[in-house]
């Protein structure tokens, strides 16, 4: 077997892959040997270092991409140099779907957090290939709602004025995207730095610190390693975070519940 088909069959098996229940849909999980086969044939490779973009705004849809290892941050950058973050795409992620129609330039920028290494595939091979392999376009359409959803997500949490608020439903975004059970705690299982939560709210890094400080003295929010680790998300969803940002630690003691007023 060839390097690259070690590669393939890897993204479709290794744990990475296996999204939580609620979480980005793996585009191989439905296709046979031979249609992992057949979709290897029109594939490339491709690895980005830290920093590299894989597209940015304005370029034309031409490929397709799936990520094999990695990390990718999608985010959007304005005319007076502000950026807003779409979301981290990891291993099993197929990128750039608007290419099949081949009509679009890319709306968003896709930049490696880290070494990221990738499965290239060109759109009309890709998309022929759809035509005659049902698994495949299935998981198309798995990918484009998912990512619809999150699309939906982002929009309720730039909706919201509250930027303690926006803080609470990102949260509960990334437990719902990246979130693994271990023990008896939810686990992120991509780490994310105090500056990329930031980019996410469009706050300030320092008052993101100081609320992640707030969870953790609150026993919300611990730490695996690198990780993000939530020991009871029932209580992060009911906690009053605009309570939390006026009372501080003062009034918000471990094990203490601040519910949201009812509407």
């Amino acid at each position: 077997m060839s390097k690259l088909a070690m590669d393939l069959s890897a993204v479709d098996h290794t744990e990475e892959v296996h999204a939580p229940e609620q979480g980005h849909p793996p585009l191989l999980h439905r296709l046979s040997d031979d249609e992992r086969r057949q979709l290897l044939a029109i594939c490339t490779r491709r690895q980005l270092l830290p920093g590299e973009s894989l597209f940015v705004q304005g370029d034309p849809f031409v490929e397709l991409f799936i990520v094999q290892s990695g990390r990718l941050r999608v985010h959007y950058a304005s005319e007076n140099g502000s950026q807003l973050t779409f979301a981290y795409w990891t291993a099993g992620t197929l990128v750039g779907m608007p290419a099949i129609d081949g009509q679009f330039t890319h709306l968003w920028t896709a930049d490696a957090v880290e070494v990221t290494d990738l499965l290239v595939a060109p759109r009309r091979p890709f998309r022929a290939l759809m035509s005659g392999m049902p698994s495949l376009a299935i998981g198309v359409i798995e990918a484009l709602e998912f990512k619809a959803m999150r699309l939906g997500n982002l929009s309720q949490i730039l909706a919201t004025s509250s930027v303690a608020r926006r803080l609470q439903l990102l949260l509960l975004n990334l437990i719902a995207l990246y979130g693994r059970r271990k023990g008896n705690e939810i686990v992120l299982s991509v780490p994310f730095t105090h500056e990329e939560i930031s980019g996410m709210v469009s706050a300030s890094r320092p008052w993101v610190s100081s609320m992640l400080s707030q969870l953790k003295y609150s026993e919300l929010l611990a730490y695996s390693g690198r990780l993000m680790a939530f020991p009871d998300v029932d209580r992060l969803r009911l906690v009053d975070f605009e309570e939390l940002t006026r009372g501080g630690q003062r009034h918000f003691s471990p094990g203490a519940v601040m519910h949201k007023t009812a509407p």
